[in-house]
């Protein structure tokens, strides 16, 4: 820290002191500028992930007048002066460097001088004199001040810059990637007036918290001002100072209760709390801080509402709400607020008229993710996309408490992509995440849900497993639906231009072969399998192949020929992983269409007896004999009728493949009671090429265009078709549970059989017509010809699958089948780019706002490191206590090290965030009565405690950066720092 003898600071004065920081806060900005400008050029071709970076060896300019700078200059004057000492000037080993030599002393006595970028320790030299050991020593404290550096150029280093400021040094490249990605960010203004919870935090841990006998005595004032009962305070300052109707405080509840907190009326019962408790502004000739006016006036209204809230208490309930009841599932937090409303009313806590102001500052108290402005319309509390949103939400309210309330859903998802940079955040977020996936496990039924809000270490392994599973599906599936399909045209070229990089000379046609009377390509040649005479590898060049051109073209192919590899098989492999792919993201979908089913379907789905059938057109009129394969080839691919028999009734359903919908037709039972199609046996184990009767054609209420051609399902028609039960599960129905979530749906093993034999007996395009597309595409086939035939086909089949996913997974059920009707396996899609049509259906990206996204990764690779601070391999968790509960009312139960840790992590978010910038210019100032101090308070946290206290009178108070004044209870236990 700074000394007499380091001293660096500016001096300033109480009159000048809000001037003086604003200037270092805008120099500060500068630097920090060229700093972010630095690391994204270093960061654009960036070292091996393996290999160590060196950031003391990135130089920036230095910025005049900034905190750094003044630092840095002190020291860079020391330095000048050794270097035009006698004593160093008659250093004979160094008299041959040139004037354009650079200096640099780091804070460990090490010298260097870079002369045209190459370094030369010089150190040694110094250290045997005794008056150049003594600037040395001197220097490296002068360093110590500016960051470990002291340059004699004047310049900076990023190295320094990061130790100045008291951030973090990244041990890795993406550590330090996320690290700048957070300060480049804007910075959130940490207002006292959206920082309400500040006085109530626990005891012991934070320095401002109110003590228990305090918050008494705010009760008791309270109930002497006439507001004995609860809410009467907050109702009465409604009535007074707003007294509008309901729906605008409900339409804009943040600027009411500002308007509340900044009111005449509010003010006096504010200064009747503040002279209770003898705070700043309570004696002659001194004016309260209104940071302090309106803390205190919340923090009366919080008490008078719940006398023991706390922001430790709970994270999952609100006067007897659970909001993250499995009931609540679908809900929306627009939904959840109206509820908390109508709770609050019921349990007469706050009258009707007062009641939107009273859930917003109840539930802002304990979970403020319901609070974020401009909330998708869709997004539910139980969605894994909730997940992300409550995990950005904790990371805004780490840098700036209270300022998420005030940001739109946009802004607060810059900040879900945001990465630890240190271990102490990563560890701060692995225990963030804890509670929201427990939450979003609890509420889709994929664990108990807990009342009292206590889950143990256990039920968070099986959460974590079950989220990062079906997120990891989803986003599986977005890939798979959006990859193109392998064409061999495109391997053959790829593999060429790995041994033979130039592209323009493989694909020109100079080349002729034996078999092909025109020009051709070395490409087409390789992809027919005709350019190597041994076939599809070897060493010898086809003696069938020559060209008119220039012969060195033969010679370097024949140089290069034993380094290609098999295209037959390279084809194959890079399909076989295709379809694969294709196959689990079309699994998925499937999943989800039919766990979107409204419950009472999808337990009968689940639980009952299973079959279903195809759909076909009588393929000839003369025939009285037919065979299974011919069957098979004529019956609509698209779709397939699903029955259920639960209960010994049947149900049925219409489900499109293609198109991953799931309709409900209880009307088909009488069609099918007419006929003795369901007690047929199944087709799929018919000899394919036995002779039958002819199945007659009957008039049905299916559409069966959306069965041959994959067009949305037409309501309301009659076709006459042919219907075949095609599979049948032969398994008995089975009790079911009251309620099962779509989740449980989606991991239930029925429902994987169910579409395992779904994608295999019913498939929209099989594993040959997707290969044969792949190979037979390419320039040299005969079969290029009828493309454009092939393109006017699939564009009359494709249905745009644009954001079915984002649908799927909203969890609004009002887009449930909207989302499903979205949805295309993308198998057409990929063949019509294998036709040519690439650009109208290849790539199709997600929302922004989508699950599949950069936030979603994170959240799952948070996850993954919250489960190992719940279950360390040593078996013994340091930051979170042990014993059966991991958590109480959803709050975590973290240890005396874990909330250490957390302080840490904390101060770090928020120097990166911008929250402490002012703190931080405020200590290069040297003002007479302002000190920057330690304040002694008990427990783990006592360095956590650093702030700016300004001496009035005898008695010391906290400096408010806000407006530059005193401010709250006298500070009588500190410990001065400079």
């Amino acid at each position: 820290m700074n000394t007499s003898q380091y001293d660096h600071r500016k001096p300033s004065t109480i009159e000048t002191l809000q001037a003086d920081i604003q200037s270092l806060l805008d120099n500060n900005k500068s630097e920090k500028l060229l700093v972010i400008a630095g690391l994204q050029r270093y960061l654009a071709d960036p070292p091996d992930t393996n290999a160590e970076f060196v950031l003391s060896n990135l130089i920036v300019s230095s910025t005049h007048e900034s905190s750094l700078q003044m630092a840095h200059r002190a020291g860079q004057s020391r330095l000048n002066a050794l270097l035009q000492s006698t004593e160093f000037l008659s250093l004979n080993e160094l008299s041959h460097l040139p004037d354009t030599a650079e200096y640099v002393c780091d804070s460990k006595k090490n010298m260097h001088v870079w002369v045209e970028d190459t370094p030369m320790q010089i150190d040694d030299l110094l250290t045997e004199n005794e008056i150049l050991n003594q600037h040395l020593d001197e220097l490296s404290g002068y360093a110590d001040e500016a960051g470990g550096y002291i340059s004699s150029a004047g310049d900076i280093n990023v190295e320094q810059w990061l130790r100045f400021y008291g951030h973090p040094l990244p041990s890795t490249v993406q550590h330090l990637q996320n690290f700048l990605d957070l300060i480049k960010l804007d910075h959130l203004a940490l207002s006292v007036t959206e920082n309400r919870f500040e006085l109530l935090k626990d005891p012991g841990l934070y320095p401002t918290e109110l003590s228990p006998a305090q918050r008494q005595q705010i009760q008791a004032l309270t109930h002497s001002f006439g507001s004995r009962n609860t809410g009467h305070l907050l109702d009465r300052l409604v009535e007074e100072v707003i007294g509008t109707a309901i729906d605008s405080l409900r339409f804009s509840p943040l600027q009411h209760i500002n308007t509340l907190l900044n009111s005449v009326n509010g003010n006096i019962w504010a200064k009747g709390y503040l002279e209770a408790l003898g705070w700043y502004g309570t004696r002659s000739g001194e004016t309260p801080s209104p940071d302090d006016l309106q803390l205190l006036l919340m923090t009366a209204i919080l008490l008078n509402l719940d006398p023991e809230t706390s922001v430790l208490e709970s994270k999952s309930d609100v006067l007897g709400y659970e909001l993250y009841k499995p009931e609540r599932l679908e809900l929306t937090p627009a939904r959840i607020l109206l509820e908390l409303e109508q709770h609050l009313i019921a349990k007469q806590v706050i009258s009707v008229n007062s009641a939107p102001l009273a859930a917003y500052i109840l539930i802002a108290n304990v979970a403020p993710e319901f609070l974020v402005q401009k909330i998708p319309e869709e997004l539910t509390i139980g969605s894994p996309l909730w997940v992300v949103h409550s995990l950005a939400v904790a990371k805004i309210e780490s840098i700036a408490p209270g300022s998420s309330g005030n940001m739109t859903y946009e802004q607060v998802q810059s900040y879900a992509g945001i990465g630890a940079f240190d271990e102490h955040t990563e560890q701060l977020f692995g225990l963030t995440v804890i509670t929201p996936i427990l939450n979003w496990a609890a509420l889709n039924g994929l664990i108990p849900y807990s009342a009292t809000g206590e889950y143990s270490g256990e039920q968070f392994t099986s959460a974590q497993a079950y989220y990062i599973e079906y997120t990891e599906a989803l986003e599986q599936c977005s890939n798979a639906m959006n990859s193109q399909l392998p064409i061999r045209e495109e391997t053959a070229l790829n593999e060429l231009k790995r041994v033979i990089p130039d592209e323009q000379y493989l694909t020109r046609k100079v080349f002729v072969h034996y078999h092909h009377r025109d020009p051709i390509s070395i490409h087409e040649i390789f992809m027919s399998g005709d350019l190597i005479e041994e076939g599809l590898t070897g060493n010898t060049l086809s003696t069938a192949v020559t060209t008119n051109h220039d012969l060195s073209m033969l010679d370097l192919i024949k140089r290069h020929l034993h380094e290609l590899q098999n295209i037959e098989n390279l084809y194959k492999s890079e399909f076989d992983d295709y379809f694969k792919n294709l196959r689990a993201g079309t699994g998925t979908l499937l999943k989800l269409a039919i766990s979107k089913m409204p419950a009472r379907d999808r337990i009968r789905i689940e639980y009952g007896q299973l079959s279903f059938y195809t759909v076909r057109k009588k393929f000839s009129d003369a025939a009285t004999h037919e065979t299974q394969r011919l069957r098979d080839k004529h019956r609509g691919r698209y779709g397939i009728i699903l029955c259920a028999k639960y209960k010994s009734e049947l149900y049925y359903y219409e489900l499109f493949t293609l198109q991953a919908e799931c309709y409900s037709r209880p009307d088909l039972r009488s069609v099918f009671g007419a006929t003795a199609i369901e007690y047929f046996e199944p087709t799929e184990s018919a000899e394919k090429d036995e002779k039958q009767w002819q199945t007659q054609a009957l008039d049905w209420p299916l559409d069966i265009n959306a069965y041959l051609n994959g067009t949305k399902p037409v309501k309301n028609v009659t076709h006459k078709v042919v219907v075949e039960k095609l599979w049948e599960s032969y398994e008995a129905e089975r009790l079911a549970p009251a309620t099962r979530s779509a989740l449980e749906i989606f991991f239930s093993q029925t429902i994987q059989t169910l579409v395992d034999n779904l994608i295999k007996y019913s498939p929209p395009a099989t594993y040959d017509e997707l290969y044969n597309a792949g190979y037979g595409v390419a320039p040299i086939e005969a079969a290029k010809k009828n493309s454009q035939e092939n393109v006017d086909l699939i564009l009359n089949l494709v249905i745009p699958f644009r954001s079915c996913i984002a649908d799927l997974t909203s969890g609004d059920p009002s887009r449930r089948n909207s989302g499903i009707v979205g949805c295309t396996l993308d198998a057409l899609a990929v063949v019509g780019s294998v036709a040519g049509v690439a650009t109208k259906f290849a790539s199709i990206a997600l929302k922004s706002g989508s699950l599949l996204t950069k936030s979603l990764k994170l959240a799952r690779v948070t996850a993954s490191f919250a489960l190992s601070l719940v279950n360390p391999l040593d078996g013994v968790p340091d930051l979170l206590k042990k014993g059966g509960s991991l958590t109480k009312k959803c709050a975590l139960l973290i240890t005396g090290r874990g909330l250490k840790t957390s302080g840490k992590a904390t101060r770090q978010l928020r120097n990166a965030g911008g929250t402490l910038d002012a703190f931080n210019a405020a200590k290069s100032l040297s003002c007479t009565d302002v000190k920057i101090a330690d304040l002694v308070v008990a427990g783990e946290l006592s360095d956590a405690t650093q702030v700016l206290i300004m001496k009035r009178g005898v008695d010391w108070y906290q400096l408010s950066l806000n407006n530059h004044k005193a401010r709250g209870a006298k500070i009588t236990h500190f410990q001065p720092i400079v």
